[in-house]
């Protein structure tokens, strides 16, 4: 067998890139061959850990004083070896149980400690020369604390490797009151601005990912969990950017409430520049984990006209106004001619009690989402009931039409769960009636009574001469119509109907499941039900599941 060495250059370079960047320092350690290859592979990604997690000691006890990662003397190695730089293509900065939330939920931030040492001038970078200007003296140096360090060579890092980065990954955990890493921001959209032959900074970095960590403390998200959004509205200044995926509030007052003094006006929010950024380049825009309100998209979106890709995942506490889908609807129009991707979630937190959603909010959503008619390019859909058909559906006699909501292009459609057992809404978008939404759709059919509120664990049945796949809660099915799918979506590939987050009953039994995949598969679509693990859910005792 031929050595690996034997290999070609572009095979070679191909496999190492595989490699854990530990493995490939290991790989290039063994021959000048290697070496060649798998050290630009070490630094390809560099991916930077701060691990907060206690550790059992040999009582029973917790261990704490974790160290965090060595940034300082990887700063320091390619500061002196600046041809290490070039290879650096994907940055990533995690944390891990680094927020902590006390008894009232006032959020706090624990970080293991890392080595550093401030003395060398080697850190009077450039892009922190506001904090260095003698000129200045109402701007000075910050004391290098723990966390100013943290900050400093997070933001040092990154700046250093700003030129052939091509992706970034970073927790949220950085941002709150970091001064550092919007310093050395502006000072790169700065200097690109002053270029008059293209851009020097982030001229590669098409790839931006920021990022919460899903743990039971990020559950207790109170009302007091403070949001740099200024910050990371930075990200839209960046001048190849494709892909940006954000955590971002809107700031509010004491109540929760945004500031404006008319309706449609956001006056809270502002950028972070005195210009607005032209983001051109931006396909990809996902709102992750997000309280931003409508509003404030409205002026992202009025910008970054050329989105393709849109997802608002809606985080919020209950007492906060509700989300204003007649403002969401319009803030859109911004993108409707690109948009072929949309996916609109929308989840309470609930600081009195974990884990439990706050199901007796009142009005919960104003206006609705749909119909989405004049989206003429929108392909896949990712959406809930109530936030597509809007409150008002609860009070109609009659089942809202599915197909009247939707654009006549959708190839995949994906319902959630989103707002599941409610009080305000009856019932009316689950259980079924969510069948008799997707009855209708898919086969025309309709219930031969008014459907009442049943209790979701029964299903009864009717005698006589009928097709038993057309009874359900003593409910007989009957066809009146053609599919209405067949006219309003005709490219529809693939619906899910996705039950991860709060559905249980009603669903979790087999025969409602099998009924909703058969009449996919009669239509020629591709169907699916994702329920979520009952072994997963830590209260299901209360319920009588274990």
């Amino acid at each position: 067998m031929s050595p690996i060495t034997d290999l070609p250059t572009e095979l070679l370079e191909y496999i190492v890139l595989d490699l854990e960047s530990c493995d490939a320092v290991n790989l290039a350690q063994t021959c000048k061959t290697l070496h060649t290859v798998a050290l630009p592979a070490a630094y390809n990604t560099i991916t930077l850990l701060w691990d907060n997690t206690s550790e059992d000691d040999e009582d029973g006890g917790t261990v704490d004083g974790r160290k965090g990662p060595k940034i300082q003397a990887l700063v320091r190695t390619l500061k002196k070896k600046p041809q290490y730089i070039n290879w650096v293509k994907n940055l990533e900065f995690y944390a891990e149980n680094c927020l902590e939330y006390n008894f009232e939920d006032v959020l706090g931030y624990g970080f293991p400690r890392i080595d550093y040492d401030m003395k060398d001038e080697e850190w009077m970078d450039e892009m922190f020369s506001v904090y260095a200007d003698p000129k200045d003296t109402s701007v000075q140096w910050p004391e290098l604390d723990d966390e100013h360090a943290r900050h400093m060579l997070v933001a040092l890092l990154i700046g250093i490797c700003q030129a052939r980065l091509e992706s970034l990954t970073i927790a949220w955990e950085f941002f709150p009151f970091n001064q550092w890493f919007p310093t050395m921001m502006k000072h790169g959209i700065a200097k690109n601005a002053a270029e008059d032959d293209g851009p020097k900074w982030f001229a590669n970095l098409k790839t931006v990912r920021v990022e919460l960590e899903e743990s039971d403390m990020a559950e207790a998200w109170g009302q007091n969990f403070l949001e740099p959004q200024g910050t990371l509205l930075l990200f839209f200044y960046l001048p190849v950017v494709e892909s940006l995926q954000i955590i971002a509030c809107s700031e509010r007052d004491d109540y929760g409430n945004v500031s404006s003094e008319e309706e449609g006006v956001d006056l809270s929010f502002e950028w972070p520049l005195e210009l607005p950024p032209v983001p051109h380049t931006l396909t990809t825009l996902r709102l992750v984990r997000s309280s931003m309100d409508p509003l404030t998209i409205h002026h992202l979106l009025r910008q970054a006209t050329n989105l393709r890709v849109f997802e608002y995942d809606c985080y919020t506490h209950p007492h906060f106004a509700p989300l204003q889908l007649s403002i969401l609807k319009d803030a859109l129009r911004h993108i409707h001619s690109t948009l072929t991707n949309l996916i609109v979630r929308y989840q309470h937190y609930n600081s009195e009690l974990a884990y439990n959603p706050a199901r007796e909010t009142e009005n919960a959503v104003g206006g609705s989402l749909g119909p989405l008619h004049d989206f003429p390019v929108l392909t896949n859909l990712t959406i809930s009931f109530p936030v597509l058909f809007g409150t008002e559906a609860v009070a109609l006699d009659s089942t809202p039409s599915l197909a009247n909501f939707l654009p006549a292009t959708l190839e995949t459609l994906t319902i959630t769960d989103d707002l599941w057992e409610y009080e305000d809404l009856q019932g009316k978008f689950e259980d079924v009636y969510a069948m008799a939404f997707f009855r209708q759709y898919l086969a025309g059919e309709r219930p031969s009574k008014p459907l009442e509120r049943l209790e979701p664990y029964t299903l009864e049945t009717t005698r006589g001469e009928v097709d038993l796949d057309k009874v359900e809660n003593g409910v007989l099915w009957v066809q009146d119509r053609e599919p209405e799918w067949k006219v309003a979506t005709p490219r529809l590939k693939k619906l899910t109907y996705d039950l991860t987050k709060l559905c249980c009953g009603y669903w979790h039994l087999s025969k409602p499941r099998e009924q909703l995949m058969g009449l996919c598969e009669s239509q020629g679509i591709e169907g699916e039900v994702l329920l979520w693990s009952l072994n997963s859910y830590h209260n299901l005792q209360i319920y009588g599941w274990r």
